[in-house]
């Protein structure tokens, strides 16, 4: 779960780099460097927006490798909450029924009050006396 909490800020922190990258090594306007940013991580394809010179088909070689491992790992975190979560559930309600099911003899005595406490002498009176024979 605590993976989960830095998937936004670590990809906040990818775009930023990405249009930073962009921006400087390309020269061009922000909204550009963005742009071409969030094509390039979600590997959409749409092709350059601007022509790279060599630096920038480095940086964006760099930017491609990271975001997309970024997307990759976002959605196996998510993928693995969801699926362990709803596993969970299943697994632990039938595991539930199973010992539920092996249970015989068994009272389940609600509440230890006055009437609680005679009626768990009672029960233990009973079971005491049951097992002497």
């Amino acid at each position: 779960m605590r993976l989960a909490k830095n998937l936004i800020p670590l990809g906040v922190l990818v775009i930023l780099f990405g249009t930073i990258g962009f921006r400087f090594i390309e020269g061009v306007s922000i909204f550009e460097a963005f742009y071409m940013t969030i094509i390039t991580i979600t590997t959409v394809g749409y092709g350059e927006v601007f022509p790279l010179h060599q630096m920038g088909r480095v940086f964006a070689i760099f930017l491609i490798v990271g975001g997309t491992g970024y997307i990759l790992f976002s959605v196996s975190i998510i993928t693995q909450i969801a699926i362990e979560g709803r596993l969970q559930s299943i697994f632990g309600r039938r595991r539930l029924n199973v010992e539920i099911q092996k249970m015989q003899n068994h009272f389940i005595l609600c509440g230890y009050g006055r009437m609680g406490k005679v009626i768990a002498n009672e029960l233990h009176e009973k079971k005491s006396a049951i097992g002497r024979h």
